[in-house]
């Protein structure tokens, strides 16, 4: 067995007797509370105040988001004060936002910014109006007059809003405008609804708080769209072959079907469980969903051409995460209880083999010949041979690493307690590179087309951008509230 230590390059970790005392910590945390935490309960520790907690849900209605980008990432410093943001339905207008946020041209730059959000009732929505302080501000010193501090901004076309919709609206800021226009400042402001965009270079978000799966563009990482899905959103999935989007509803013990070629459900699968659903994963060929029943120590075999029950078993384990493995054509599934995988046969889920890991596994990921195994209570990740299922190497990484992923021949480990990211050449398990991010980072993708990675941060509400090529934070896509699941077109 091999066992490496961080090279010098890397970032230095914090002292043995700090870590051993967090360490204590973070047991006596698993200790007291009774069970085991779900996947949406991890993090949730020291955390502050949520902006989801800020924004009215409509139980009848549904969500309005707005978000701001540049026309041109370059040109004149100005910042604007926006002290509300409004929507209109017929003569009435609704409140998305009555806290004021200041937006600094400089530092939008070519990314984009959260600006609002609110539950609405259902109805056909035209115009949105940005309520701005009395003077905008050029180069950090001169001071624009405002002609008007109510800027209207019609959406052309307008929207319907039915009951569980989320919909977004895209403000695009035309700063060089919005300085010379002879008709002032709102000049510079335009609106546009969200479209349904071409089936690559997408990420899809599932955010349960908000019910809604959110849809970035990767060759700009900017959100250009959003797909209201009632019932909890987790885990999402893509079939492209048939343009179908699979959405594990937590809440609604279901797996919602949408079209993506018209962002619409076509489907609801209902799954019979004694819990509700933690994980779900689908085969290569997109033909089953399992799904994982942590509380009831089951899982369930869903046919996704019809949503029949295909195979229904109960476990003497309480299944946490799974991967389906091509190698042996094996499902592999973590449990915190044991501290073992254990294989499963896909098509009768038989439990045809286990073996022993580190403290409670959770994420599993195969790489030729040998299982990667995230160790959240040993703060390792360690391979195990898939033929005779053998630990090969093993590494110390961050505080509870969680996820892992593989991009380019590095692998990366997520850890959720010390907000780092580590990279690692997957073969002998030698780390090149640990990346601090903050926060409480869990799920992880990225897109084969381009050189982003994707974290999912619960605690800033957002993705953090990761260079691949560089191994350097480099953006952050802003969704002000909780990301889960994620899968990419490319």
């Amino acid at each position: 067995m091999l066992k490496h230590e961080p090279c010098k390059g890397s970032l230095q970790r914090p002292s043995i007797v700090l870590r051993l005392f967090l360490f204590a910590a973070l047991f006596l945390s698993f200790a007291i509370l009774p069970g085991c935490k779900t996947m949406e309960s991890v993090g949730q520790q020291g955390r502050g105040m949520k902006r989801d907690a800020a924004f009215h849900k409509v139980e009848e209605g549904g969500w309005i988001t707005v978000f701001l980008n540049l026309k041109e990432d370059s040109g004149p410093e100005v910042s604007m004060q926006v002290t509300g943001v409004e929507i209109k339905t017929g003569n009435s207008w609704k409140t998305l936002s009555s806290s004021p946020v200041t937006i600094d041209s400089a530092k939008v730059g070519a990314g984009q910014i959260f600006i609002a959000r609110n539950g609405v009732l259902p109805g056909y929505y035209d115009s949105l109006r940005f309520i701005l302080q009395s003077e905008a501000v050029l180069n950090g010193s001169r001071q624009i007059p405002l002609a008007t501090s109510r800027v209207e901004m019609e959406l052309p076309s307008g929207f319907n809003l039915a009951k569980g919709d989320s919909h977004s609206l895209f403000v695009t800021w035309d700063v060089e405008q919005s300085v010379s226009d002879p008709q002032g400042f709102a000049a510079g402001l335009h609106a546009d609804l969200q479209s349904i965009p071409l089936l690559s270079n997408l990420l899809f978000i599932a955010c349960p708080e908000l019910d809604t799966v959110y849809v970035v563009r990767t060759d700009k990482n900017w959100v250009i769209s959003s797909i209201g899905v009632t019932g909890r959103p987790m885990y999402v999935d893509i079939d492209l072959r048939r343009d179908r989007l699979y959405v594990l509803a937590s809440e609604d013990y279901s797996i919602k079907v949408i079209d993506l070629a018209a962002y619409k459900l076509i489907d609801r699968y209902s799954i019979q469980m004694d819990y509700a659903p933690v994980f779900m994963t689908i085969d290569p060929d997109k033909r089953y969903a399992y799904v994982l029943d942590q509380g009831g120590k089951g899982i369930v075999k869903v046919d996704l051409s019809n949503g029949a029950i295909a195979h229904q078993v109960k476990l003497n384990f309480r299944p946490r995460y799974s991967t389906y493995m091509l190698e042996k054509r094996n499902l592999a599934v973590s449990t915190a209880e044991t501290n073992y995988v254990y294989l499963l046969n896909p098509d009768n889920l038989f439990t045809v083999g286990s073996f022993p890991v580190g403290d409670r596994p959770e994420g599993l990921l195969e790489f030729r010949d040998v299982l990667l195994v995230a160790e959240s209570g040993s703060n390792s990740v360690s391979s195990y041979g898939i033929n005779d299922r053998s630990q090969r190497a093993t590494v110390n990484v961050g505080f509870s690493p969680m996820r892992l992923f593989l991009k380019s021949n590095q692998l990366y480990a997520t850890s959720i307690e010390d907000g780092t990211v580590t990279v690692m050449f997957p073969g002998q398990l030698n780390i090149s590179r640990e990346i601090f991010i903050g926060g409480t980072p869990l799920e992880i993708s990225g897109s084969k087309n381009n050189r982003w990675l994707y974290v999912g941060n619960e605690a800033e509400e957002g993705l953090v951008v990761i260079d691949a090529t560089s191994n350097r934070r480099t953006g952050f896509v802003d969704l002000a509230t909780s990301p889960l699941g994620m899968a990419v077109i490319d």
